[in-house]
């Protein structure tokens, strides 16, 4: 609860008597701190509502005064029956009443006849029993150019801190009728009805165009009716926003756009009518890249959306909860790997270890250099029990990301040629291998390359994205195992040899080797790639880590004599008497309705095929 010292008021209105449409545009201030601002609002004559703009004295039941504020700045607009304008401003001046149709105002409204509430609101502030605006501002975002996807939002100021629990936002699909502006949905019923609190929901033209009559041939356009409907409770009397509508086309032609907004609609004899007069509320339609982009931004509980998160990669806060529960992971510079060594040989390790374990090397889990680069927090490390003296980076959450980079896949020859099986697009992955991608999904588009690195175990995972859509996921290991023991490094060997490493847990990680390159290379020339397993941590890390694409492209020759003598299919469909010279048809030929036994259709095909004159 509080008091309005101050805000904004728009009012718009017609005229009926002289038919001018008048428009107000100013902020009101108090000129005494001792007063508040309140509006009240009746019933008028020449315009649909009159707006008074008043004051009340504060913690009394002095209301109903005309005075103690101004206007510093206000702007009057006429817009006459000719259309012409005249447009005024005022500044320092004292307005009370205005007349209006829609109104939008940051003041609050009481009805004229509510004086209780009004004397509750000089008293203490309450502005519980005000009138609510249920301005509503639509925006439809359009995804594609042929049988669209829609994503609706909407956001209503008037209902910012109040409860929506009850509210709902409902959708009617039917048809407008550009003749007599005048909106018919067939039975009336709703297509959607949805919490408000949802924000947004999502359709497609599909969805919608099963609910309007279809012509055999062809598309009709499908118009959305859009309106809020407020509840204080369960079962109290549903207030209502101004109805909206928006014509929506299968794609964009002949019309030239996938849309056309209706604007407001009003019910009249029981038909729904496009009309000028509205609360203030707004329908916004964004298509193209701004639509496509609003589409898929997935911060909703929109339709077929269960509150999922599907594509946020950041939020890894489940997995990493146990990190540090029954191990503890360090990053560890050289120094300090060799200063914890010191401490672990020391002539009274033994003493210190003895009420742990036989051997104080069984305290660390693993020894692993992992090339990323991850931060954590100094911190003393502790073995079992037993304080070491040595500080490590204690890591918080174990998986680092790293864009490795992009590159765009060009066709070459821009024509079938491009494409399997002649050509074949490879990627090699560090730590993973060569990965043989979908030529058909990769070709013209731009691939992603990011790596996911598991600190713990040392693996990795490499997202493909291919025009920012995710294809492809390929698994490796990057951990190198670092010996600290003569019986742990020839096991460390032995894994090597028999099939690469395959760590379980890690309790001292370490970051020796140098984080993974960022560079993408293309070649061109024919190469053709063999691979077994994945290799080795180890010998990656001796060799360039360098993440690159391989295009292997037929070497194509156009054989000119070859043109010249027997020509090259043209794929047209002709009449043989409407052919001159050497002709060969292709040997698929259909010869069905010939009368002709079957020996005589077979000897006919092959002198078709194999060339004839004519």
């Amino acid at each position: 609860m509080a008091y309005c010292m101050g805000g904004n008021l728009y009012t718009k209105g017609k005229d009926t008597e002289t038919n001018t449409t008048v428009e107000y545009d100013g902020d009101a201030t108090i000129t005494n701190d001792d007063y508040a601002l309140y509006c009240t609002l009746e019933k008028g004559e020449e315009f649909k509502n009159i707006l008074k703009v008043q004051t009340c004295k504060k913690n009394s039941n002095n209301i109903g005064l005309n005075g103690n504020f101004i206007f510093n700045k206000i702007t009057q607009k006429n817009t006459y029956s000719d259309n012409t304008t005249s447009k005024y401003v005022f500044e320092n001046t004292l307005i009370n009443n205005f007349g209006c149709d829609l109104y939008v105002t940051g003041i609050p409204v009481f009805y004229s006849w509510d004086t209780e509430s009004i004397k509750k609101y000089a008293n203490n502030g309450d502005t519980s029993n005000t009138i609510k605006d249920f301005a509503t501002k639509w925006t439809l975002y359009i995804d594609g150019k042929s049988n669209p996807l829609y994503k609706l939002t909407w956001k209503c100021d008037g209902l910012k801190d109040i409860d929506t629990s009850y509210t709902t936002i409902n959708i009617w699909v039917g048809q407008f009728n550009s003749l007599d502006n005048s909106f018919t949905d067939i039975d009336g019923s709703k297509f959607k009805e949805v919490p408000f609190n949802n924000g947004s929901i999502k359709f497609s033209y599909n969805d919608i165009s099963k609910l309007v009559e279809q012509p055999l041939v062809g598309h009709n356009s499908a118009c959305i009716r859009v309106q809020l409907g407020y509840r204080e409770f369960e079962t109290a009397r549903v207030n209502t926003s101004t109805s909206m509508g928006c014509d929506l086309y299968y794609n964009s032609q002949p019309q030239g756009f996938l849309y056309d907004v209706i604007g407001y609609l009003t019910l009249n004899n029981g038909t729904w009518y496009k009309t000028t007069n509205g609360d203030g509320s707004t329908f916004t339609v964004k298509d193209g890249k701004e639509g496509s982009d609003g589409y898929t931004e997935d911060n909703d509980k929109g339709y077929n959306d269960e509150k999922d998160k599907d594509d946020n990669d950041e939020n890894t806060g489940d997995v990493s909860a146990g990190i540090g529960v029954l191990t503890s992971t360090f990053k560890m510079t050289k120094e300090r790997l060799i200063q914890l060594g010191q401490f672990l040989w020391g002539s009274n390790i033994f003493d210190k270890f003895s009420l742990v374990n036989n051997n104080p090397i069984e305290n660390i889990i693993s020894c692993k250099s992992i090339p990323i680069n991850t931060d954590g927090a100094n911190q003393e490390i502790i073995l079992g029990n037993v304080a070491t003296g040595v500080n490590g980076e204690k890591i918080s959450n174990n998986f680092a990301k790293q864009t490795i980079g992009s590159i765009l896949i060009n066709e070459h020859y821009h024509n079938f040629l491009d494409y399997t099986p002649y050509t074949n697009v490879i990627l090699y992955l560090p730590y993973i291998g060569f990965k043989e991608l979908d030529t058909t999904l990769v070709m013209n588009k731009t691939i992603q390359v990011i790596y996911t690195v598991d600190a713990i175990t040392g693996g990795c995972l490499a997202q493909v994205y291919v025009n920012s859509v995710r294809l492809y996921e390929f698994t490796g290991n990057v951990g190198i195992d670092i010996p600290i023991t003569a019986s742990n490094r020839a096991q460390v060997e032995s894994g090597y040899i028999q099939a690469g490493v395959g760590a379980t847990m890690s309790a001292v990680g370490g970051n020796v080797g140098s984080a993974v390159t960022s560079l993408l290379n293309s070649a061109t020339s024919q190469y053709h790639y063999s691979s077994t397993g994945n290799p080795s941590p180890m010998c990656v890390a001796s060799t360039n880590r360098t993440c690159y694409v391989i295009i292997d492209r037929p070497n194509y020759q156009n054989l000119k004599a070859f043109n010249h003598t027997r020509g090259r299919k043209c794929y047209l469909s002709k009449t043989i008497s409407t052919l001159h010279g050497f002709t060969i048809c292709d040997s698929n030929i259909d010869l069905t309705g010939i009368n002709a036994t079957q020996s005589e259709l077979e000897e006919l095909k092959e002198i078709l095929s194999s060339g004839f004159y004519v």
